[in-house]
């Protein structure tokens, strides 16, 4: 009887040195983005921040569990072309104490950018930013290396390679990188792609969940053709199975999803 070859998850699974790879590049990724995203942040405003009067709306305690217990200050601004924009800042005891309810607050800004607004002189320092970015700059190549050497074991003794949420140039390197350890484990013929993504619908997708939590992942997303269009660049680079997950969207929504899926998109990937 012949046993057949463990597939490429069971083996990443198995693989110590792929989950932690995994773990250390997802954390290392984590901290270096939003330690860079505030220190750029920081920095725009420093150069770019410009002050205007607000009024403030409310101020509430905020438990936080924590020594130096932080307070909410909410307050609302109007922006040089009259839009009426709201926002809200931690601030440290001696700022709430000195605004009243209704009364006046000096509020900054960065001009265009959503949500980028804060009391004026509430300025939380460069200090945690950096210290995040340089640990996930730390933490990135460590996980690299480990995630290298799992890929290496998995390309020696597994079938193939199943990605999750990437674009096309994500993939193809990720399958140029199989392949070349495929080659050099002296493997023969070749290993097997798949692919499991999102898919959302232009007119048909209704958020199930906050979309924020996809964060990074790439989606497939757009009208049925663009959807169709991406899908066939993913069968161009050697993908030979996709499994697209409508499980963000509603319920109503995943029904028509998947119904335009098998009558829309597939005749098309079919040609």
């Amino acid at each position: 009887m012949t046993i057949p070859k463990p597939s490429f998850l069971t083996l990443a699974k198995r693989s110590p040195w792929v989950l932690i790879g995994v773990l250390f590049l997802s954390v290392g990724s984590l901290l270096f983005l939003i330690g860079g995203a505030n220190l750029i942040q920081e920095r725009r405003f420093r150069t770019e921040g410009q002050v205007i009067q607000g009024v403030v709306l409310d101020k509430q305690y905020v438990n936080y569990g924590r020594r130096n217990t932080p307070y909410d200050v909410r307050y609302r601004f109007t922006a040089p072309d009259g839009r009426a924009i709201e926002g809200t800042c931690e601030a440290k005891l001696e700022t709430l104490q000195a605004l009243d309810k209704g009364g006046p607050v000096k509020v900054e800004y960065l001009s265009g950018v959503l949500g980028s607004s804060r009391i004026a002189g509430e300025d939380p320092g460069t200090t945690a930013p950096a210290l995040l970015t340089v640990i996930g700059g730390l933490v990135l190549p460590v996980g690299l290396v480990l995630t290298v050497k799992g890929l290496r074991r998995v390309a020696r003794l597994g079938d193939g390679w199943h990605a999750s949420g990437t674009n096309h140039e994500v993939f193809r390197q990720g399958a140029d990188t199989v392949r070349r350890y495929w080659k050099e484990a002296g493997r023969e013929g070749s290993p097997f792609f798949s692919l499991r993504i999102p898919v959302l619908i232009d007119g048909v997708h209704k958020a199930a969940v906050d979309m924020a939590l996809i964060r990074g992942r790439h989606t497939v997303s757009g009208t049925v053709a663009q959807i169709a269009e991406e899908l066939r660049g993913f069968e161009a680079l050697g993908c030979g199975h996709v499994a697209l997950e409508v499980s963000y969207s509603t319920f109503p929504a995943i029904l028509e999803t998947i119904d335009l899926l098998a009558e829309k998109v597939r005749p098309q990937l079919a040609r």
